[in-house]
């Protein structure tokens, strides 16, 4: 018989509880200590402020799905970067690029299970490999949703070499230009383009080659 001491919620109470707990603000030590303890989390959406403890106690949790809606958020994790020296990281000293980001809020098991990421980019370093190191980290993702996150070319191609598994993709508003390489997302099933321009259409002939792809924006904004 379980007591409640050694009670675990299970996934879709700890969810939902871990989404009011986040957007009300109301992580105290003690309460992230009884998450850490009790939930079982699968996703989270990231609150504007993240404290410490905030930021402890998603290192506990085995996400699947992840979403960094607001760009004050980073502003925190700039913080804690600055203040910890993380090993291997070659990111300048009081910039935060997106895989660094993660690093400090997703244990391991989060990052190599993780399946839905959603990350908005502004206010965000887009240093020279930050899409190699970002497939480094997260092997099985089928959901990439990077609004505002600067590609060259070469980004996108590398985006596309290590992530064929995706099935959504969004790369709105990423002043991406090309899509060379996009052909080997043969299992995208949704795809965002809105706000990218083109020079002409035949930048665009290689969509064809999708053969899965069900859903496309292509809005372009003045």
């Amino acid at each position: 018989m379980k007591t409640c001491k050694n009670y675990r919620f299970d996934l879709e109470s700890s969810d939902q509880i871990l989404h009011e707990l986040l957007s009300k603000h109301y992580i105290t030590t003690d309460i992230a200590r009884e998450v850490s303890e009790k939930f079982n989390a699968r996703k989270v959406v990231l609150p504007k402020l993240i404290v410490m403890d905030v930021k402890n106690m998603l290192l506990t949790q085995n996400f699947r799905s992840f979403s960094i809606p607001h760009p004050e958020s980073y502003q925190f994790l700039k913080s804690m970067h600055d203040q910890a020296s993380i090993k291997g990281d070659d990111t300048r000293h009081g910039e935060m690029d997106l895989p660094s980001a993660l690093t400090l809020m997703l244990n391991k098991n989060s990052r190599n299970g993780l399946h839905t990421l959603s990350a908005t980019g502004f206010s965000i370093a887009h240093p020279r490999g930050w899409v190699s190191r970002l497939a480094e980290i997260l092997p099985s993702l089928t959901s990439l949703t990077i609004p505002y996150c600067k590609l060259t070319t070469t980004d996108f191609t590398i985006l596309c070499n290590e992530f064929q598994n995706l099935k959504t993709l969004d790369v709105s508003q990423t002043r991406l230009t090309n899509l060379s390489g996009i052909e080997k997302l043969q299992s995208l099933e949704s795809l965002n383009l809105s706000g990218l321009f083109f020079d002409t259409e035949v930048d665009l002939e290689c969509l064809f080659e999708l053969m899965k792809l069900r859903v496309l924006f292509i809005r372009s904004t003045p």
